[in-house]
């Protein structure tokens, strides 16, 4: 997209449009800025917009959201743990085990001793399987 300007720290590409006659239309995230907040706030803080591609073309100009987006990532979100292949882990009962998103997402960077562009872009999957991205196009 020709008016976001600067540098794309990373991209990752989500699930293809849902709409019918749209299938064919590859979407990605792409970030522009990702800040850590470990003082008062507790929180990511992740600038990004969505490209849309069909063939290879770039055809975001047909799709009216041309801006950015801020997302803010704390602990009043709950996030699935996960295991050391991103599979959710279950309880003695099966059910997903939900942690705070900010408390666990810097744990697996404390494990890690890194910040670690794949822990977003998994994150970026993961709530793309839960359908964040569907109420962007």
């Amino acid at each position: 997209m020709d008016n976001m300007k600067g540098r794309i720290l990373l991209k990752q590409q989500i699930s293809n449009l849902k709409e019918v006659g749209f299938e064919d239309i590859e979407r990605t995230v792409n970030v522009m800025q990702a800040h850590i907040d470990g003082g008062n706030y507790e929180q990511f803080y992740v600038n990004y917009f969505i490209s849309y591609t069909r063939d290879g073309v770039d055809v975001s100009h047909l799709f009216k959201n041309q801006t950015s987006y801020d997302w803010y990532i704390n602990n009043s979100e709950m996030i699935q743990q996960r295991d050391e292949n991103f599979e959710p882990v279950l309880d003695a009962d099966g059910n997903f085990i939900l942690l705070p998103a900010f408390n666990y997402i810097m744990g697996v960077f404390d494990s890690l001793n890194a910040i670690s562009y794949d822990v977003l872009k998994a994150y970026i999957l993961e709530n793309d399987h839960d359908g964040k991205w569907d109420l962007i196009a």
